[in-house]
């Protein structure tokens, strides 16, 4: 199994160079496989700032002034792509290890539409549902997992994102949660 050391940090600001090359130095001593910065102050335009030689995949959620702010790095070693049944494997598997009796929230942009019907507009009817699809729904019933937000709106069309080239309304944000009661 593959082990993951991810390490957190409130940076509380990112901005200088000189600070960002320290604590790029130290989280290098730490073997950090990814790295979750909190209130990194960033402008977007400096998001790129952040990129360097192992750091290859980052998210950045900027602010529109020198305030909050978060980045995900993930390390160039890591195997990690987006929409990949074989990604949904690995964080699903980790989630193996804890307790049954444990609250898990798993939330977040999928990047995938889990029910066509409702949470895509312009769907076909009987749209086929991707290998990714497939492996999400599985580990969700395996771990008890429900999307909360369709739970409290079974038949609700509303959507988090818009693709211009496919003219297409989608639902792709989640909020998974086990043992839910209404």
């Amino acid at each position: 199994m593959f082990k993951f050391n991810i390490v957190a940090w409130n940076v509380h600001g990112i901005r200088s160079q000189t600070k960002r090359v320290k604590i790029m130095h130290y989280v290098s001593k730490l073997k950090a496989d990814i790295l979750l910065l909190q209130e990194t102050h960033l402008l977007q335009l400096e998001e790129k700032s952040l990129s360097d030689l192992n750091y290859s995949i980052i998210f950045s959620s900027c602010y529109n002034s020198r305030q909050r702010g978060v980045s995900i790095l993930v390390h160039k070693r890591i195997p990690f792509t987006l929409n990949n049944p074989a990604f949904f494997h690995t964080v699903f598997s980790h989630l193996a290890d804890l307790s049954a009796n444990s609250t898990t929230i798993i939330g977040g942009d999928f990047n995938i539409v889990l029910n066509p019907s409702v949470d895509q507009s312009n769907s076909p009817i009987h749209a086929k549902k991707s290998q990714t699809v497939k492996v999400v729904h599985n580990y969700m019933k395996d771990f008890g997992l429900d999307d909360v937000w369709r739970l409290k709106n079974p038949t609700k069309r509303d959507y988090t994102f818009f693709s211009p080239v496919h003219k297409t309304f989608s639902k792709i944000y989640f909020f998974h949660l086990n043992n839910y009661r209404t």
